[in-house]
């Protein structure tokens, strides 16, 4: 018998299945989250042609001809937040 969180990360793989997300997310999500460090992911953004914009509560990096992006300013970010990042400025 599937405990209740076994039910509901598969409901959501189902569903995510559309979005691109993979089965560890969701179970990062769910079962105590997964986190990306700040610098790795702002490494990503920068090899992928973003720039820094400016800072304040976030920081907004922008890309010619790209979406500009938020970066929250905290040392770890949720991995499922730094996918959702990554999604936005076209970054597998």
């Amino acid at each position: 018998m599937r405990t209740p969180q076994e039910v509901k990360i598969n409901y959501l793989l189902k569903s995510a299945c559309s979005l691109d997300i993979t089965y560890f997310t969701y179970y990062n999500m769910f079962m105590g989250g997964g986190h990306v460090k700040r610098r790795d992911l702002i490494k990503k953004l920068e090899t992928a042609g973003y720039r820094l914009d400016r800072t304040g509560d976030h920081a907004i990096y922008e890309k010619k001809g790209g979406k500009p992006v938020q970066v929250p300013n905290h040392r770890e970010i949720k991995e499922i937040l730094a996918v959702k990042i990554l999604k936005d400025a076209g970054i597998k």
